[in-house]
């Protein structure tokens, strides 16, 4: 295991090195059965059974450089649970996630806890909305993603980051071996990625932005939330921005993305974009011919699709 983890701490800290940002290290204390996977701003802490060769305890340490000898920490049990399966895919996802948070070439290390801590106040005050919502809305999967403001959340997990699914297509729910149309599950839905979702994460803006240093979220006396308005006594201007990031492309007229940015401020589309006609983007994905006004769509119809 000791071997594998310190592969691994090679193969990403060669991508990442090449971005500028600092360099996964791998350290090890044997006797201890300790491990680490550590940068200046997080070390994953990994710790083995001598007896039994398992991992006994994972945790994510964030290290706060606007305090000295400060960090949060937190237990992984994702960690342990995909080491313990022999999942190293996902435990690199893990550490590509953490790695993503600081990745901000050029900011101070000061700067860069100061986005972290941003992007742990965003999580938290998303999680603070769906667990009220929760509590007004259906137990059931399918009107939690249609009726709620945030869909299906599904926390953060160490480096996993924090994903709302907000639109389930019928055909996700399809079982080809039950030949069925299977009600939408929670569990099913987080564990396999099913339908269309968003990760919330943050990045290096040229552009310095406002971001919250304390929650924007607080309930009213009837239990609902409401939002604080972003000012200079609850915000830092850091060189990060908020993102949400796509789990597939998706078609979106060129006046929508004008008006996303006439919002948010923030230019994600190139000014010289040439669009192309929305019924293209929608159906070329799923087609074997690129559509055309003269001619039917052809489309590739799945197995199960069929015996149904």
């Amino acid at each position: 295991m000791a071997d594998r983890l310190e592969a691994i701490s090679r193969q990403v800290a060669s991508r990442w090195t090449k971005r500028g940002v600092a360099t996964l290290k791998f350290m090890a204390a044997p006797v201890h059965g300790c491990y680490y996977l550590s940068t200046e701003m997080f070390y994953v802490e990994i710790n083995i059974d001598g007896s039994t060769g398992r991992v006994a305890e994972a945790k994510v340490h964030h290290i706060d450089t606007t305090q000295a000898n400060h960090q949060t920490t937190t237990n992984c049990p994702e960690i342990i649970e995909c080491l313990t399966k022999g999942d190293f895919n996902r435990f690199v996802d893990h550490l590509e996630g953490l790695m993503s948070i600081y990745d901000m070439k050029n900011a101070s290390p000061q700067d860069k806890s100061r986005g972290w801590s941003a992007l742990s106040i965003l999580e938290a005050d998303l999680g603070k909305i769906y667990s009220t919502y929760k509590q007004f809305i259906n137990s059931d999967v399918g009107s939690l993603i249609d009726s709620s403001p945030l869909g299906l959340v599904q926390p953060r997990a160490g480096g996993i980051p924090m994903r709302l699914t907000f639109f389930l297509p019928t055909y996700d729910l399809i079982s080809p071996s039950a030949k069925a149309l299977l009600p939408p599950s929670a569990d099913k839905i987080m564990d396999e990625g099913l339908g269309l979702s968003v990760t919330v994460g943050i990045e290096r803006s040229e552009k310095p932005q406002s971001l919250p240093v304390h929650s924007l979220v607080t309930l009213d006396k009837d239990g609902s939330p409401y939002e604080v308005p972003l000012s200079a006594n609850n915000s830092a201007t850091l060189p990060a921005r908020y993102v949400l990031h796509l789990s597939s492309a998706m078609p979106l007229e060129l006046n929508k993305c004008q008006d996303i940015i006439a919002v948010t401020g923030i230019p994600f589309v190139e000014e010289d974009v040439e669009g192309s006609p929305l019924l293209h983007l929608i159906t070329n994905p799923n087609s074997t011919a690129k559509a055309s006004s003269s001619r039917g769509l052809f489309v590739v119809v799945s197995s199960c699709m069929k015996t149904l």
